[in-house]
């Protein structure tokens, strides 16, 4: 495993955007009931393999995401067998790892890419999937409101199971976080004005300070190369 881990470590970046893209787009693809019964769940499981493969080089990390990734396996399976008895639980479970995991992985990507004295075309990847990563978190953030506080969003609809329709809310973060606000779906309670102003505030504060330093190390990273 760590042979493995080593060859693909260079390339983490790439392997954690493109999973990332899966998980956001993946229902363009196939239809969407086929894609939210099955395949979203396959798609966060290995991103969350993308993750930790981000986290190699802090062991306690790796441990930590470890544990979230059978703690996952193990409510996945208990969703598939037995979703009547320990439904809700479930839920919950998956619910605070999701949120744990992303918070953490977005704070590593962060500090990678701020940290990278050369910019290549790889950590480009990174400052990319920094931001959709955050966007993510913004989404179980939501979510997390919204199932406790049910009617915090107004407009995210209701789904089959009669929970709040994640599509709907993964919807709203990102449009929240890149400050487009079309205005369908609203914050309603302060908790959710509270976490939207965040939101938006974290997406900006992102493409202002991250993004643009960042691009100023790439642009003199791509100049010395062609002095050299």
């Amino acid at each position: 495993m760590n042979k493995l881990f080593d060859k693909l470590y260079p390339v983490r970046f790439e392997l954690f955007f493109y999973s990332l893209v899966l998980i956001l787009f993946g229902s363009l693809l196939v239809p969407i009931r086929i894609f939210n019964d099955y395949l979203a769940q396959a798609s966060l499981v290995i991103n969350v393999l993308a993750g930790i493969l981000l986290l190699k080089h802090k062991k306690g990390l790796v441990t930590l995401c470890v544990v979230f990734l059978c703690l996952l396996l193990v409510a996945n399976i208990i969703k598939l067998t037995d979703s009547s008895n320990f439904g809700g639980q479930v839920f919950n479970l998956r619910l605070f790892i999701y949120f744990c995991f992303y918070a953490l992985v977005s704070f590593q990507i962060v500090n990678q890419v701020w940290s990278s004295k050369e910019v290549t075309k790889k950590v480009m990847y990174g400052l990319l999937s920094g931001y959709i990563c955050i966007g993510l978190v913004a989404f179980f953030i939501f979510l997390i409101i919204e199932t406790y506080t049910p009617g915090s969003l107004q407009g995210v609809g209701i789904n089959a199971s009669g929970k709040a329709n994640g599509e709907s809310i993964m919807y709203f973060s990102y449009i929240t976080m890149m400050t487009i606000g079309y205005g369908e779906i609203t914050p309603v309670t302060p908790l959710a004005q509270k976490a939207t102003m965040m939101v938006g505030l974290l997406g900006q504060f992102y493409l202002v300070i991250i993004m643009a330093v960042v691009l100023e190390k790439y642009i003199r990273t791509s100049r010395k190369g062609k002095k050299d």
